[in-house]
């Protein structure tokens, strides 16, 4: 059976006006069919941008090789912005970091989880509306009904956090990133999230990539632990000693920078 997602030697490079910057150097990793895999490390280890390369949302500065290949063989990397888009959300899909970001602050809660369902899947707007709110009630929004005419701005960090949740899982993606999707919550709602993510993630029988800086985090979730440090990428064994997450090693530096 293959994989559900596959990137070999992914490596990023940014060209600033003075110099060039490596962020991603010799990343390679396996995620399996409904299979859990935390990459942990530091402020400033790539991480965040190795998840924005699987989902090729890098600016035109940045320089990508490598491939990403989904479960069908196609490369990610290799596509037009026209084919990428029907892509992101419906095959792969990214919780990011900061969902007060990452939300349209102009626009109600139910607007934006309808957008991908009416783009991907092809809902009229009646059925994307039932579909949304089975999604918020899914992620333990109350009174989602009510809640889909609500602003960002009205909701608590965790509830944002439910809602940018519920708009990945719109589309039934077969790969979920999750970038650090408990960062400014405190530690009660943290444990919440993470067991929802865990929650989904066997019930609808999604591979979850799991991006955090807290091994502590990602113990009783992950299946494979990969460690990602400025300097160089280790090979680590898994928590709950399950396998060796193949990842490339490298002394080249992943988030230093030299002069052109």
């Amino acid at each position: 059976m293959t994989a559900a997602l596959v990137a070999r030697d992914l490596r990023v490079r940014f060209h600033l006006h003075d110099a060039v910057v490596n962020a991603v150097t010799g990343v390679s990793f396996t995620l399996e069919h409904g299979s859990t895999l935390a990459i942990v490390g530091e402020s400033g280890s790539g991480k965040s941008i190795t998840c924005l390369t699987l989902m090729s949302l890098l600016p035109h500065t940045a320089e990508v090789s490598g491939s990403v290949l989904l479960d069908d063989g196609r490369d990610v990397l290799a596509m037009s912005e026209a084919e990428v888009r029907h892509v992101r959300g419906k095959d792969i899909a990214l919780i990011y970091q900061d969902p007060m970001a990452a939300l349209n602050p102009v626009r109600t809660i139910g607007s934006q989880i309808r957008e991908p369902l009416r783009i991907h899947m092809g809902m009229t707007r009646r059925a994307a509306n039932t579909r949304a709110v089975e999604l918020l009630a899914m992620v333990g929004i109350p009174s989602p009904e009510r809640h889909l005419k609500s602003y960002p701005h009205e909701f608590s960090g965790g509830m944002l956090q439910r809602t940018v949740i519920a708009m990945a899982l719109a589309c039934n993606p077969k790969v979920l990133l999750a970038d650090e999707p408990t960062t400014a919550l405190d530690v009660s709602i943290q444990a919440q999230i993470l067991e929802l993510l865990k929650r989904l993630s066997e019930d609808l029988g999604i591979s979850l990539l799991l991006v955090s800086h807290n091994m502590s985090v990602v113990a009783g979730l992950a299946d494979e632990i990969a460690v990602m440090v400025p300097l160089m990428l280790y090979c680590e064994p898994s928590c709950v000693g399950v396998a060796l997450v193949e990842i490339a090693e490298t002394s080249l530096p992943a988030c230093g920078s030299e002069r052109q």
